[in-house]
């Protein structure tokens, strides 16, 4: 059976690369033919591109009233892609070696309808949309119909795995986008407890599924993890570079327990840490974490992938962002709600209790497989493309 998936794989982001990564191998491991779509929406330019600021509303409106600024920012934006350079270079390996992605690229839902008229590569018997915040507005994902398999038009080919909406609850104008188009899917599943509630707040029956990286065993992603060469550290990935209670905590294991202080660095350096790593790739950023002795991040997928790896650790809100119930409800449903705080106060002494979390885990992702693989199994193989 040919599958697509159209998900957020290609934006510079550890946790996306990895999760579309883990769902694509998971059907290749059932024995069907998959590939990912390749879209890159215009509304998400590259990462850490020269234009990516420069020629945003901010930059245009501090042109207008300070024009002298434009050279500078100019300049702030050319030393930022010097900088991370390789990490760049980092997730167009990884895509070119990890991810099969169709050989056309397209930038819209009317590219992906027209390309689904011509391009053999795009017809497939199932189409799945998912995993991560691919129905967050915040990101602009949640209101292009392309995350909905608009372009499809055909809902019994049509299914979401693992899908989230970023947050525990939508605006009424969010609402009047999504609710049609989640009739474009025959089956629904979703990520997070608050995404079953606000697909039934709009009369539509979803079930919760683990992400798509648990479904592959520890064995696999140990064998495409990169470890570092440094040991002995707690890892900060802060994703905004802007909680003080990360710096606190980071500082407070580096002197009780002898550590040195690793950051792994989306858009600069933290002036607190011994290392700062600006060229991780997917699979560094998982060698990071597997070798890590505590690991302090504002990041789902950190979380994910210290669970899968069992190290110490603990999750932060992002600061400003109201994106926390996909980290709460994860740890909620693994008995861990103790590991997502707010303030330093709230650290407990002890590690993590891994026997009964892999508990709790395994019904999950035992569950999220048998469901995934029986909407695959229920695909109507004799329906045919004109």
């Amino acid at each position: 059976m040919k599958v697509r998936t159209i998900t957020c794989h290609d934006v510079g982001n550890y946790g996306a690369s990895l999760q579309a990564y883990a769902l694509m191998s998971f059907i290749k491991g059932c024995g069907h033919d998959v590939k990912i779509i390749d879209y890159l929406p215009e509304y998400k330019p590259p990462c850490h591109s020269l234009g990516t600021f420069y020629n945003s509303g901010h930059a245009a409106t501090v042109g207008r009233y300070a024009p002298w600024l434009k050279p500078l920012m100019a300049f702030w934006q050319n030393r930022k892609e010097l900088r991370f350079q390789g990490r760049r270079r980092a997730f167009e390996r990884f895509k070119a070696e990890r991810l099969a992605t169709t050989a056309r690229t397209y930038r819209n839902n009317g590219e992906l309808e027209q390309g689904l008229a011509v391009d053999g590569d795009m017809k497939a018997d199932l189409y799945i949309a998912g995993s991560d915040q691919i129905w967050n507005p915040y990101y602009g994902n949640g209101l292009d119909p392309a995350y909905y398999c608009a372009f499809v038009n055909n809902p019994p080919r049509c299914i979401s795995y693992a899908a989230s909406f970023g947050k525990s609850d939508i605006t009424d104008g969010e609402r009047q986008f999504i609710k049609p188009r989640l009739a474009n899917f025959r089956a629904l599943s979703v990520r997070e407890k608050t995404g079953v509630d606000i697909a039934r707040s709009m009369g539509y029956d979803a079930v919760q599924v683990v992400d798509p990286v648990f479904l592959l065993s520890r064995e696999t992603w140990n064998n495409i993890s990169v470890d570092p060469e440094t040991e002995d550290y707690v890892l900060v990935y802060d994703f905004l570079h802007n909680d003080p209670n990360i710096e606190a905590l980071a500082r407070h294991f580096a002197q009780t327990e002898g550590l040195r202080i690793v950051a792994v660095n989306d858009k600069g350096s933290l002036s607190y840490a011994d290392r700062n790593v600006s060229n991780a790739g997917p699979a560094e950023f998982l060698g990071y974490i597997r070798r890590a002795r505590h690991v302090l991040a504002s990041s789902f997928h950190a979380a994910a992938f210290s669970t899968i790896f069992e190290r110490d650790f603990y999750i932060f809100p992002m600061k400003g962002h109201g994106n926390s119930s996909r980290m709460t409800d994860f740890l909620n449903s693994i008995g861990l709600t103790n590991r997502f705080i707010t303030e330093i106060t709230a650290v407990e002494g002890k590690r993590i209790d891994f026997s009964r979390v892999n508990m709790l885990l395994e019904k999950q992702v035992d569950a999220s497989r048998l469901w995934l693989k029986r909407q695959m199994e229920n695909t109507n193989n004799t329906l045919t493309w004109k």
